[in-house]
């Protein structure tokens, strides 16, 4: 059995707003930057400029509140595969935000103003880049381990499942 909510157990698992803060953090940004367009631009490419310290304080923030939110998620989980699985890759997906914020991509042509970009990626920007596919993809795991989870607490499986989520 989970341990109770604690008043430790609601904090982190109240850190879990971390993407959500980090989406507003983004929109916010990405509209009131003087040329950037969020249709030709990646939202990393705003570690860049002036407010470039806005972006890299987004993506460690909330990275460090998902790891928090981990902690927390593995406090009250039932016991089981998934009890470990799902935290430890949303707690990855975390670290992953972290190095994204500490590692910033090398700027793109176009943004910030101007920019013609860099003909040879540097170290920063390569393990920013690089950290991409393996950050999402324990997102996409943690996700569907609770997803599976959740239906088997349900008590549901397999086709069954789906013909009794789809009416």
């Amino acid at each position: 059995m989970p341990n109770p909510l604690t008043p430790r157990t609601r904090l982190l698992l109240l850190a879990g707003l971390g993407p959500a803060l980090y989406v507003l953090v983004l929109l916010f940004d990405s509209l009131t930057r003087p040329g950037y367009h969020p249709l030709h631009h990646f939202g990393s490419e705003l570690a860049n400029g002036d407010r470039g310290w806005l972006m890299i304080a987004n993506f460690v923030t909330a990275g460090l509140l998902t790891v928090c939110f981990a902690f927390g998620l593995r406090t009250v989980l039932n016991p089981g595969r998934g009890a470990v699985a799902a935290p430890l890759c949303t707690g990855l997906f975390g670290i992953g935000l972290v190095v994204a914020g500490v590692f910033v991509a090398d700027p793109k042509p176009g943004y910030p103003a101007g920019s013609t970009g860099t003909a040879t990626p540097s170290l920063p920007s390569l393990i920013h880049d690089g950290n991409l596919f393996p950050t999402w993809t324990v997102l996409t795991i943690a996700i569907l381990v609770l997803a599976v989870g959740l239906l088997r607490t349900a008590g549901l499986r397999g086709a069954e499942a789906a013909g009794k989520l789809h009416p």
